[in-house]
């Protein structure tokens, strides 16, 4: 599932502006304001690329772990 999650924020960051492009188009926020929409966009983007990341190498450790004690 974290893999899946990587892969799905990676293709949201990919096309983020065009996702902040289609809100000003169905007014979901002013035209104005699109730019400051992709960098939210991204930032929620890269907190939660960074959350993955961390719990993708919490279950690596602990499976290095358990076969680092199934070995001794």
């Amino acid at each position: 599932m974290l893999l899946l999650g990587h892969f799905l924020v990676f293709v949201l960051a990919m096309s983020h502006d065009e996702i902040a492009l289609q809100a000003v188009e169905t007014g979901w926020i002013r035209p104005g304001q699109a730019e400051l929409a992709e960098l939210g966009i991204g930032l929620v983007l890269f907190v939660i690329w960074g959350w993955l990341s961390v719990h993708l190498v919490g279950i690596l450790n602990g499976a290095r772990a358990a076969s680092h004690d199934e070995t001794e």
